[in-house]
């Protein structure tokens, strides 16, 4: 499950609104000025959870990086699993000088495009974030996360706020990722398909749709 950019005071009530404390895995989007606190919060909150950090393009350049992440590792309790694209995607030289310096493994969104290079991509990070959606379907879906793994490149799954319809696609791709971000549908209300349910954190397409 996803927690917005937020400030720190009003995390305790969407933990408690939204149930988060079911599911094991959480992802939290950050800025640049409030990414320490909000994530300090959440881990108070939340004690235990691998947390993907969606780096938003928020940080300029690798500089200004290095600075906030000293700061944001030494938080007690957080554990990473993974930072997603935290500079633009411009600034490849810069994710190329990251490169093995944060100690978290830095997943691409933004920097794969239908013409990326994926030899530069395995120069610039150490996994890619596949949307289906923005794949534009299976073929290409595919393709990418096909690239990636060949690059020795670990995988991710994500999704934007879709209905069960399209997580359930990604969930037939699945057996390829990593990591699986796709709460999009949790989101939708009055969600018109029903094809997949939570339960604990954990998604089961519903019987007679899984393949």
């Amino acid at each position: 499950m996803t927690l917005p950019i937020m400030e720190p005071g009003e995390v305790a009530d969407f933990v408690r609104e939204q149930h988060l404390d079911r599911f094991p895995l959480l992802k939290i989007k950050v800025n640049r000025e409030g990414a320490a606190d909000l994530l300090r919060e959440v881990t108070r909150l939340l004690p235990g959870r691998s947390l993907l950090i969606d780096g938003n393009e928020a940080w300029p350049d690798a500089d200004s990086l290095l600075q906030s992440w000293g700061t944001i590792r030494a938080l007690p309790g957080l554990q990473v699993r993974l930072l997603e694209q935290p500079l633009p995607a411009a600034r490849a030289d810069d994710y190329r000088h990251l490169k093995g310096r944060l100690g978290t493994p830095v997943f691409a969104d933004e920097s794969v495009t239908d013409e990326a290079d994926f030899a530069d991509i395995a120069r610039q990070f150490d996994g890619v974030n596949m949307k289906l959606m923005k794949a534009g379907g299976y073929l290409n879906g595919l393709r990418i996360l096909r690239e990636t793994r060949r690059h020795g490149l670990q995988t991710m799954l994500g999704c934007m706020v879709e209905t069960s319809l399209g997580i359930w696609s990604a969930l037939q791709v699945s057996s390829l990722a990593d990591v699986c971000d796709l709460d999009g549908f949790l989101v939708v209300r009055d969600e018109p398909f029903g094809l997949v349910q939570e339960t604990q954190g954990h998604l089961v397409a519903r019987q007679g749709h899984q393949g």
